[in-house]
């Protein structure tokens, strides 16, 4: 036993005579090679890619939208999108994706007869090295005795002369008839939401809700909470979402900047046009740069990547402003005159400020990088 012993490790030996110490590559080393290589990088809204939709009820058709975005230094494609059994999945935005553009998923759950667990699958196919196939997990809780339909409310994208829609919940289950609605609160000044009692048209509560005028521009994504009398449902929760137009029209609207590694001094340039279907005149009367608002998580997640995010500043970008032609159309180009070293990235949006009685500001997100490059072995 002792003379094979010896004989395997005479040979182990003599193999890396010949083949050289290169020939001994460790797995910590190929691991960090893939984290370092450059390419397209998908990254979800929901970080742990769990999506929860809380409480639902048998024989109930849900739609929700999944978003993601490229935090990569190039482009990202995703096809093959499907879900499972119960569950539909198609893909509503292009399947090219661009360093800091975002996309969009659309699914549709339809739960089971049954009560307890559900769950669903969505996967899909990327180019990104590191998930080149992705599932995103779909789960709720079917019950039957008392909930609020739909748990989601979607305005979709409105502009504010569109802002005089209503949408209603309705309490459903068992129980409807049982316990009663008893107060509502809004997570929102510019949303408001009351109680409608039961009736002859209809013989359950219902919730109305309504955005005001003042809603600011942009994505709106607030809740809604509804204190009950059930002892085993006394809070209920609904989202509402919306996302509020002006009349002013940007293109793109938003812009990436691209910052060469070989020449990190020289600007990067790009045009975007604004643009006023009512042909009324506009002025932009200044400018500002607003940091991106991370949340926890993403600020987490951030600081465990080797990418380094940079708050942008007031004089990182210069615009030129073309004068309006009389289709109402004005060009501006935009300069990115900040130096970032290689695995820095600067998100933010760009503040246009207007005499716009009806749009006093036009906002356009902006993200700046440079390529990835690998991390020194210590």
């Amino acid at each position: 036993m002792n003379r094979m012993v010896k004989t395997i490790v005479c040979f182990l030996g003599m193999l890396c005579l010949i083949l050289g110490p290169g020939a001994m590559i460790s797995v910590a080393d190929e691991i960090s090679e893939a984290e370092t290589s450059p390419g397209p990088i998908i990254s979800f809204e929901q970080k742990d890619m769990i999506y929860d939709l809380g409480l639902i009820l048998p024989d109930q058709t849900i739609e929700i939208s999944i978003i993601y975005d490229n935090q990569g230094a190039d482009m990202l494609r995703v096809w093959d999108v499907q879900g499972s059994s119960g569950c539909t999945a198609s893909l509503l935005s292009s399947d090219i994706i661009m360093p800091g553009e975002m996309g969009e998923i659309k699914v549709i759950v339809t739960s089971d007869k049954k009560v307890g667990q559900l769950m669903r699958n969505v996967s899909m196919r990327t180019n990104d090295p590191k998930h080149a196939r992705v599932t995103l997990a779909i789960r709720a809780q079917v019950v039957v005795d008392y909930v609020l339909v739909p748990n989601h409310i979607a305005f979709g994208r409105l502009t504010r002369t569109e802002l005089n829609g209503e949408k209603y919940a309705r309490v459903k289950g068992d129980s409807a008839h049982t316990y009663s609605l008893k107060q509502v609160v809004s997570s929102s000044p510019f949303m408001n939401a009351r109680i409608l009692e039961a009736n002859e048209y209809f013989p359950v509560q219902r919730l109305l809700v309504r955005l005001n005028e003042a809603v600011p521009l942009g994505r709106f994504q607030e809740e809604i909470t509804v204190a009950t009398d059930n002892p085993d449902f006394p809070e209920m929760s609904i989202q509402v979402s919306a996302y509020i137009m002006g009349h002013i029209i940007v293109k793109p609207a938003q812009v990436f900047f691209r910052v060469s590694a070989a020449q990190p001094q020289k600007p990067v340039e790009q045009e975007i046009s604004l643009y006023n279907p009512q042909k009324r005149d506009f002025t932009i009367l200044s400018s500002q740069i607003l940091p991106e608002e991370l949340s926890e998580a993403q600020k987490e997640a951030f600081s465990s990547s080797r990418i380094d995010y940079i708050e942008p500043r007031e004089d990182d970008l210069e615009l030129k402003v073309g004068q309006p032609d009389p289709q109402g159309q004005c060009l501006i180009k935009l300069i990115y005159l900040k130096r970032l070293q290689p695995n820095q990235r600067s998100r933010g949006t760009l503040r246009l400020l207007t005499d716009d009685p009806d749009q006093p500001h036009v906002d356009i997100p902006f993200l700046a990088t440079t390529p990835l490059t690998k991390v020194p072995k210590e």
